[in-house]
């Protein structure tokens, strides 16, 4: 059985969150096919929203990223035109809005100039946000194959909440790339999702109020996806190769980023690499 987004709560707007890093945002065989992909899906989902990261939730990760507001520009680039489609600030909004709360809490009249390095925003922390802001929307969470192992071997801050704040609507990418382990990697995703959808649906038969659809949680195989990755491409100054079918990036964002002397094209790399 397929569920689709209007199995519960037709009334209700359906929203797919993609959140990703985006530095950079990869093309067709990477984000840009996700998207792409997500856009098509039937069942009357009505807006694909793409949450860049605003702040990492490991500190040791934090200020290794260009700028929030170049990763913005990178996607709506990558993403322009595909039907459905909105990139979001709410990473940052969420954050702010934490932080102002802090301020509160401590009685602090001057404006925090520095991010304290104890707050951290997660994904629960931004669903509850939404689903304050938002109230007739039903929300399904995009994530790739690892995140999702990650999620549900409960490692993520909030990670239960976060699987019953989406009401267990979650779509899992597992990308299809020739690897010796690669049916063995399947099996054992297959394996994470079923009993993760037995526990939902015994979750609901024990909570009568429960809008858990029947097998929520669900694999998504994009035959366009490859081996691309952000940070190979963050390396990289072959451009040929970056925009070639436009698999590793959208040649917008490739002229973003050449502009912009990010990545292998800022001065000191380009300068090494003539040496």
């Amino acid at each position: 059985m397929t569920t689709t987004a209007n199995d519960n709560n037709n009334n209700k707007r359906q929203v797919i969150l993609f959140g990703t890093s985006a530095d950079p945002p990869t093309g067709l065989g990477g984000h840009t096919g996700i998207v792409t992909h997500l856009s098509s899906l039937e069942g009357g989902y009505d807006e694909i929203r793409v949450l860049p990261v605003y702040q990492h939730m490991f500190a040791n990760k934090r200020g290794k990223q260009v700028p929030y507001e170049d990763r913005m520009e990178m996607c709506r680039l990558s993403f322009q035109g595909i039907p459905k489609v909105k990139v979001s600030n709410i990473e940052q909004v969420c954050f702010d809005e934490i932080v102002k709360q802090q301020q509160q809490e401590q009685n602090e009249k001057e404006e925090i100039t520095k991010i304290p390095p104890s707050i951290r925003v997660g994904t629960a922390d931004i669903l509850d946000h939404l689903l304050s802001i938002e109230p007739n929307t039903d929300f399904s969470l995009v994530l790739g194959s690892d995140t999702f192992m990650d999620l549900t071997a409960w490692k993520w801050r909030r990670s239960k909440d976060v699987v019953n704040l989406v009401g267990g609507r979650i779509l899992v990418i597992h990308r299809m790339v020739e690897s010796v382990d690669n049916d063995e990697i399947r099996k054992i995703l297959e394996e994470r999702v079923d009993r993760l959808n037995q526990e939902l649906c015994q979750q609901t038969d024990k909570d009568n109020e429960s809008d858990i659809a029947e097998n929520s949680v669900q694999i998504i195989e994009i035959p366009s996806l490859s081996s691309v990755s952000s940070s190979f491409v963050r390396t990289s100054v072959d451009e040929s190769s970056l925009i070639k079918e436009n698999g590793m990036l959208m040649p917008s964002v490739l002229e973003y980023i050449k502009k912009k002397n990010m990545y292998g094209f800022a001065p000191l790399v380009a300068a090494n690499e003539e040496m």
